[in-house]
């Protein structure tokens, strides 16, 4: 008998180390669902929204607004989350766009440091342009909302009001002034003069009187309804596209909230069923002396 006990209460210690193990390993993946930034969903399954925390260049100059911004520059911008995720990076990395004074677009290479090989670099892009930027010249560095951390929810949308974010920033130097237009040559030279072309007389002929004819109305074609009008498509500065950005959990952030709530209810099912077992052997002694 003693050894059934014994038995008994090492199968429901195994149980309980079991779900222990369980609920430890499934809670920070469900808090930290984005791989140690702390960018998990909240108490009501919102995610932390993501920000800019700086754009530099490679010398740490902060380039916002910057004036004297080198033509081979290459720009530094580091977020508050991972955001070169694999599985999300070729979304990001068409997030970045540069723009010249005439809102020309201008050639970019986007970068990153995969967080596997360095996972400090995680929250960092480096943005270079393909060539040498126009001296004196202002641009336009571009980030747009659909930029997205590691755990799938958290947008730049979401700090920036669904616009983007938009660095401004002018090139050293003095803009190469635009060449004069050349004046047209004139003629000099004395022009021959043509005699003028006289016309030739035409036959005068008499009017001829015609019975007037019965004026027909003209056929008139069925209106046509008016086209519906196109939607408009609110932007907010040019080039930029606007586009509503949801909050998209990703399937794993998903499965791990889901998971640990499950095992927490497993537990508390567990304690009570644990209490009322005990609560009853203690009746059932009481009754039998």
């Amino acid at each position: 008998m003693a050894n059934r006990f014994s038995e008994y209460s090492g199968h429901r210690r195994f149980f309980a180390m079991i779900m222990m193990i369980m609920l430890l390993s499934a809670w920070p993946a469900a808090v930290y669902a984005a791989g140690g930034d702390g960018t998990g969903p909240l108490v009501n399954g919102v995610f932390k929204p993501l920000g800019l925390t700086s754009a530099t260049l490679e010398d740490g100059t902060n380039v916002i607004d910057h004036q004297n911004v080198p033509l081979q520059p290459k720009f530094t911008l580091h977020f508050d989350k991972n955001v070169v995720y694999l599985i999300y990076w070729s979304r990001n990395k068409e997030c970045f766009h540069l723009y010249d004074d005439e809102e020309k677009e201008v050639p970019i290479n986007v970068t990153k440091i995969d967080d596997t090989v360095d996972f400090s670099k995680r929250q960092y892009i480096w943005v270079e342009p393909v060539e040498p930027l126009k001296p004196g010249t202002n641009y336009r560095l571009y980030v747009a909302p659909d930029l997205i951390a590691k755990n799938g929810g958290s947008l730049l949308a979401s700090t920036t009001e669904g616009k983007g974010l938009s660095i401004l920033f002018k090139t050293a130097g003095e803009k190469a002034a635009a060449a004069p237009a050349l004046p047209e040559p004139v003629a000099t030279g004395p022009a021959a003069t043509e005699p003028a072309a006289t016309e030739p007389k035409l036959p005068v002929t008499e009017p001829v009187a015609t019975e007037p004819d019965t004026v027909k109305p003209a056929a008139t074609e069925p209106e046509q309804p008016a086209p519906a009008p196109e939607p408009i498509q609110k932007s907010g500065d040019a080039n930029e596209p606007v586009q509503e950005s949801g909050y998209t959990p990703s399937p794993q952030a998903i499965f791990a909230k889901y998971f640990a709530w499950v095992c927490l209810v497993i537990i508390a099912a567990w304690i009570i069923y644990e209490f009322l077992r005990r609560q009853k052997n203690r009746d059932n002694r009481g009754a039998g002396q």
